[in-house]
């Protein structure tokens, strides 16, 4: 994970209103056990403390269909404005869509701008959506490119405050470690399931040589003087073979109680794990 360098809010008179949002999100962040509330927390705050139409987070797919893809997972929008996370080009935008603004958010830069600010693909996006200003802010946790959050307005054509910027960067350094956190949760929990269900299988196992051992020493006390030594020594070989059993059962137990926290560790925590599972 990245050192957390904060990025330096504004002097002017937003710099109080930008802190106070912050202060309010990183706690939500905290607060959060799910990727749901997460969002439904964060992304209305975004909005209304920069004052635009939309605020989102796309998730990076790494391979759909062949090539990497943006989804986008959630989003807060002006009651007057149509919702757009069951539209197809937000659902699953392939990142040659956008290639300017990919290659600058995936080395941890900015992209800010209205449409003549940008040429090709960028413009045209922007165009075809209605989007007059747009400001995106990568979520990156140590080489891992997440995803982006953004913000648009729709409304009128807007130069970003350095407030909005220090606000938006903020928060993305924010999510990548609660993405991360809730991420981790989910693995450790999934893991204590795995085991708690492999417990039950091999204890089931267990109990059948056990019961076995425990008739065959039965029958040989109370019957040992009416046995022959070839059956004496047919039971005895049995009870030995359970007992072998038993032990490759116990030793496979000691196996699994090492692999899985190893299991949980390298789990890659690739955006399909963190948005979603979110």
């Amino acid at each position: 994970m990245d050192r957390y360098c904060p990025i330096p809010s504004p002097t002017d008179s937003d710099t109080l209103a930008c802190l106070s949002v912050l202060v309010k999100i990183q706690h939500n962040l905290l607060e959060c056990h799910d990727s749901e509330t997460l969002f439904a927390s964060l992304l209305p705050d975004i909005r209304l403390a920069a004052c635009t139409s939309y605020a989102y987070f796309f998730r990076n797919v790494p391979l759909f269909d062949g090539q990497p893809t943006y989804s986008l997972v959630a989003e807060s929008h002006l009651p007057n404005l149509p919702p757009r996370k069951d539209h197809p080009n937000f659902a699953l935008l392939p990142h040659a869509h956008l290639p300017n603004w990919t290659a600058t958010l995936m080395n941890h830069g900015l992209v800010f701008g209205t449409p003549n600010d940008f040429a090709g693909e960028e413009r045209f996006f922007m165009s075809l959506h209605g989007i007059h200003s747009i400001l995106l802010v990568p979520v990156i946790a140590g080489k891992q490119f997440l995803g982006f959050l953004g913000i648009d307005d729709c409304v009128e054509e807007r130069k970003w405050s350095e407030a909005d910027k220090a606000l938006l960067q903020n928060v993305a350094f924010a999510l990548a470690h609660a993405l991360l956190r809730l991420q981790t949760t989910q693995n450790l929990q999934r893991a204590c399931q795995e085991k708690t269900e492999l417990m039950e299988i091999l204890a089931h196992d267990l109990k059948n040589p056990l019961s076995a051992i425990s008739l065959s020493v039965d029958t040989l006390l109370r019957k040992h003087d009416r046995i022959s030594s070839e059956q004496l020594e047919k039971r005895l070989f049995q009870i030995k073979e359970l007992v072998h059993r038993m032990t490759d059962i116990c030793h496979q137990m000691l196996r699994e109680s090492i692999c899985l926290p190893l299991n949980l560790v390298s789990r890659p925590c690739t955006p399909s794990r963190l948005a979603l599972r979110i």
